[in-house]
């Protein structure tokens, strides 16, 4: 049978229905002609049909939520209506209008295609009791009353077809948002006006809310003045071309850490029925883990050409350096009694030491780092590490706590974590030119340790946050760009991350995490 009808081809619907049906002008004469009958019967054929109806508990519970005098008059008139019209696309629509209120009240379809039976046997044996001008009149108004009670229940049940297509429209519609909602990708829409009308999560702690109310707006401010252009030379290439643009690179920086995050975006124009565009749908991937791997692997091809010059520094500069400076130290005495003469002398064996610190740097860059990681007591380990700095001179005038729990071991390779802390702990000192507190603070978390070293120097200007554990990167005079990079080196090297902590009000704030199994 035809499927359920569209307002536009109801007619067309009707008319298979009655063909197949066999439905004919002399039927319909034939249904008109029922009128008195069907006023004579109707009444008493809808009391019996209640009558029988309470039988079932099913149906009781339906029946007992409604007006049962309203029920029946409907009924009648249901009866009635069978001799009063034409069977055209009012009748349709009647009928089916019936199907949508059995849909409404929770009627099943078993029990309502009964209830056309009921009333079929009913009128069927009603027709029998009445007088006819001969048989074959009366079996041309059960044929006809037949035909028109097998149409009508057609179109009824076209009701509960469309109620199967919206419940499976709403489950995959359902569907479809619990997708959206729960992707990790940032899915977003805005209409040609630029009002956001939809987003599937908050961004840069800002909530859903945030951005529907606050519109495309609140989220370009979160974009860098570069990335703002690129965004709005996108979204111009979308109104002129009416063409979606793919990859479009923007960073954002969240404005309470001012942590930059790096995406790529891709742009939808939506069209409405006449073709305007109605929305551009948007869906934003976060890139900022895949952009801080390409940079691994960009610092590692960096450092392995640093290895091989090493290897060469320290053939061809670092011995020459150690002869020079013997040499040096031995012609020394010589020029005792003659200040301006051992001043000079001075800042040369000063000047070698640094080119000694640089040459030294570069070969522990150049050897491949092989751990030999042991479970020691953190705290033990950050005491001895600070005991054998208190003999520096640039702690002469610094304060170092520690606050560590005394039950908290970490794997370690000791040699290689003395060298990572000793940088950074040497680093603060000198950023608080010598004179300060440096506090060194560990807590426990689920599979590793935090650990903080926090100074009370001038802090690290946010214009070089991301830059300072790149190789060669210092703001040192005679800084080799090196000892931050080679702290990171080892501490990534165990497994760990360190990072800048932005939300540190005065001075600089290092996060360091290892792995405690």
């Amino acid at each position: 049978m035809p499927g359920p009808a569209q307002p536009e081809d109801i007619q067309k619907q009707l008319e298979i229905r009655k063909k197949f049906l066999r439905i004919t002008e002399e039927d319909e004469e034939t249904l008109r002609k029922l009128g008195p009958v069907l006023k004579k019967h109707a009444p008493g054929v809808v009391t019996a049909f209640y009558d029988h109806l309470l039988r079932f508990p099913e149906l009781k519970v339906i029946l007992d939520r409604t007006d049962m005098g309203r029920l029946k008059g409907i009924l009648v008139e249901y009866l009635l209506s069978l001799s009063e019209s034409r069977i055209d696309r009012a009748y349709f629509e009647r009928r089916l209008s019936i199907g949508r209120t059995h849909v409404r009240v929770g009627l099943e379809p078993q029990w309502f295609l009964g209830a056309y039976g009921f009333f079929l046997s009913s009128l069927v044996e009603a027709f029998a009791t009445e007088p006819m001008e001969d048989s074959e009149e009366a079996a041309r108004a059960i044929i006809a009353i037949q035909k028109a009670m097998i149409l009508d229940v057609n179109i009824a049940l076209d009701a509960y077809h469309e109620m199967i297509q919206q419940e499976e429209l709403k489950r995959t519609e359902a569907r479809h948002w619990a997708i959206v909602e729960t992707a990790t990708d940032l899915i977003w829409a805005f209409t040609p006006d630029r009002r956001m009308t939809y987003v599937n999560r908050g961004l840069c702690g800002h909530s859903r809310d945030d951005f529907l109310k606050g519109g495309l707006s609140l989220l370009e401010s979160l974009h860098t003045p570069e990335s703002k252009e690129k965004m709005r030379v996108a979204i111009d290439h979308i109104a002129t071309t009416r063409a979606g643009v793919e990859n479009v690179p923007s960073t954002l920086i969240h404005p309470d850490t001012l942590k930059r995050e790096h995406y790529l975006s891709n742009l939808s124009p939506i069209f409405g029925d006449d073709m305007e565009l109605i929305r551009v749908q948007v869906i934003t991937r976060d890139v900022t883990e895949v952009r801080k791997l390409e940079q691994k692997v960009l610092d590692r091809e960096r450092l392995a050409t640093v290895g091989l010059m090493a290897a060469n520094v320290a053939h061809e500069i670092r011995n020459p350096l150690a002869g020079i400076k013997g040499a040096l130290e031995t012609l020394r005495p010589k020029f005792r009694g003659t200040p301006r003469d051992d001043a000079i002398l001075t800042e040369i064996l000063d000047r070698i030491d640094v080119l000694n610190v640089s040459v030294q740097d570069l070969l522990i860059f150049s050897r491949p780092l092989v751990l030999e990681k042991v479970r020691i007591s953190l705290k033990t380990f950050c005491d001895e590490v600070v005991a054998l700095l208190r003999e520096d001179p640039a702690f002469a005038e610094v304060t170092v706590d520690v606050v560590v729990p005394d039950e908290l071991d970490v794997l370690l390779d000791p040699q290689q974590g003395k060298l990572a802390f000793t940088n950074l702990l040497l680093n603060s000192a000198q950023a608080m030119d010598q004179a300060g507190r440096i506090r060194l603070v560990a807590r426990p978390l689920q599979e590793t340790v935090e650990i903080a070293i926090e100074d009370t120097g001038p802090g690290i200007p946010q214009s070089v946050r991301d830059e300072i554990f790149n190789p060669f990167f210092t703001t040192k005079a005679n800084g080799t760009g090196l000892g931050l990079s080679i702290v990171r080196w080892i501490i990534e090297a165990h497994e760990g991350a360190i990072t800048l902590d932005p939300s540190a009000k005065e001075g600089s704030r290092v996060l360091i995490s290892l792995p405690i199994h």
